[in-house]
């Protein structure tokens, strides 16, 4: 029970240390991993803001180049083959441009070059009413039109506008139409790096990709998530991806990060093994406190079990320890309390038992000197007992007198027995029988009995009850029978 106890009580307060610990460690497992997938997550918002950064950046500086354009006299000249030397300069200088169109104030195209070279025999188009044209005449500022693909080789290509205004107005005196290659800044942002197998794309607002590491996935559609976090790949992988989106006028594109949740959780697994382990060692710390704290709490129960046990078996000379100041401690004082009470209980027991027995004994005493004066045998003649009785005969009372009787005959050496039964306060059966045996008794000891004190009662009695009381001399009272014992002992000496 004591063992019960002790494992009962190490169990409950192990379960009362495990549930906050376990709780604990939930919460800092769980902050673990949205920590790791926050930084994951981080990772891939840095990454797309340094795509950001390469894409505006590129954009800028063609701004900056097409703005030195749109200030260049010579795109005004009167003869068409210098403004298309200069736009032709223009494309081939840095490489920026696959093709650039000049429009006048009204939208006819004034000037036409792409990469492949100068078309002056191409009819002239009229772009006035192209968004290319009246966009930026009406809002005076660049144009984002989109992006499509080269003809010639798929590359993802801007198309934008701006005005070329007036050195002397200030106001527009024309559009400046381009398409920009995209191809080269494209490739330096699919690059960069992102983990071990992550990837950096870039796609429209409905999905199409422009730009990703994997060629064979340029054009195709990937839905764009609803918000951060974690998806599936175009291969059925489970990624962590983050949009982040790059407005330019009405054209708005996404960088789309992809990392794989199996090495975004690489270091959470790290984390959760370190954590496990920690709880463990926790758990086996929390569970050997327990043990310790059972064992304190339960030891005096198990000594005062013992001790319980030691006096059951009636030993009394036994205290335990006070080794408590609670509840515990004063439940030992208690105990050896009632330790000492026993002890002095048991003293006062043993003292009375002792006068009991002083008591017995002399009562005892008592009724052997009371059983002796109630069976008298009196020598009234050398060889003549008589034997009064007086009183009730019982069984009882009828042994010890045939007892007496026997031992006195012997002792006094009798050889006339007078039974007086002039004392008896009445005569029945077991009287009778009573004083047959003690005649017969009386005869097997060498002498004989004679019957004194028959009343008249106590003679119809006899002759009713039919007991025939052969060789037995009755005589009225107690002198005729003691006459006639003597009588008979002295003829019987001189025979």
């Amino acid at each position: 029970m004591t063992r019960s106890l002790r494992l009962a009580l190490t169990l409950f307060m192990l379960a009362l240390s495990l549930i906050p610990a376990l709780s604990v460690a939930m919460v800092f497992s769980l902050g673990i991993f949205q920590k790791e997938r926050d930084l994951a997550l981080d990772l891939q918002r840095q990454s797309s803001e340094r795509a950001q950064d390469l894409l505006l950046g590129y954009l800028d500086g063609v701004q900056a180049e097409l703005n030195a354009l749109a200030m260049n006299r010579q795109l005004r000249a009167e003869v068409r083959t210098e403004r298309e030397a200069l736009l032709r300069q223009t494309v081939f200088y840095r490489g920026n441009f696959d093709e650039l169109i000049y429009l006048s104030m009204l939208g006819g195209e004034q000037a036409y070059v792409t990469r492949l070279g100068v078309t002056t025999e191409r009819t002239p188009r009229n772009l006035s009413d192209n968004p290319l044209f009246f966009e930026p005449i009406r809002t005076g500022r660049i144009y984002y039109h989109g992006v499509e693909r080269s003809v010639l080789n798929g590359e993802p290509l801007l198309v934008l506008s701006l005005p070329t205004l007036s050195t002397i107005t200030s106001h527009a005196n024309g559009v400046l139409v381009a398409r920009v290659r995209l191809g080269r800044v494209l490739n330096q942002i699919t690059r960069l790096p992102l983990g071990e197998r992550g990837a950096i794309m870039l796609s429209d607002d409905a999905g199409q990709i422009i730009a990703h590491p994997n060629p064979d996935l340029l054009g195709s559609v990937a839905p764009l998530p609803p918000a951060d976090g974690l998806a599936v790949n175009a291969f059925g992988e489970r990624i962590l991806q983050v949009r982040y989106p790059i407005s330019m006028g009405p054209i708005k594109l996404f960088v789309r990060t992809e990392l794989p949740l199996e090495e975004a959780d690489a270091n959470l697994r790290e984390a959760l093994v370190t954590a496990t382990v920690l709880l463990l060692i926790l758990t086996l710390a929390i569970a050997v406190l327990c043990i310790l704290i059972a064992r304190r709490i339960t030891q005096p129960v198990v000594d005062l079990a013992a001790a319980a046990r030691r006096l059951s078996a009636g030993e009394l000379e036994l205290a335990v320890a006070v080794t408590r100041r609670d509840e515990l401690g004063e439940l030992q004082t208690t105990f050896n309390q009632m330790v000492s009470n026993l002890r002095g209980q048991r003293v006062a027991l043993e003292a009375r038992t002792d006068e009991l027995q002083a008591s017995v004994e002399r009562q005892q005493a008592l009724l052997d000197t009371v059983a002796r004066l109630s069976i008298p045998l009196l020598p009234v003649w050398e060889g003549v007992v008589v034997l009064p009785l007086v009183g009730h005969v019982d069984e009882a009372r009828g042994a010890d007198l045939l007892a007496a009787l026997m031992q006195g005959v012997v002792e006094r050496r009798a050889r006339v027995v007078i039974l007086d039964i002039t004392g008896l306060s009445s005569l029945d059966d077991t009287v009778l029988h009573t004083l047959i045996q003690a005649a017969q008794a009386i005869k097997l000891l060498g002498a004989h009995a004679v019957l004194a004190g028959i009343s008249a009662d106590a003679a119809q009695y006899v002759v009713a009850s039919g007991v025939e009381l052969k060789g037995l001399a009755c005589y009225r009272d107690l002198a005729s029978a003691t006459t006639a014992a003597i009588g008979d002992l002295g003829r019987s000496s001189r025979v």
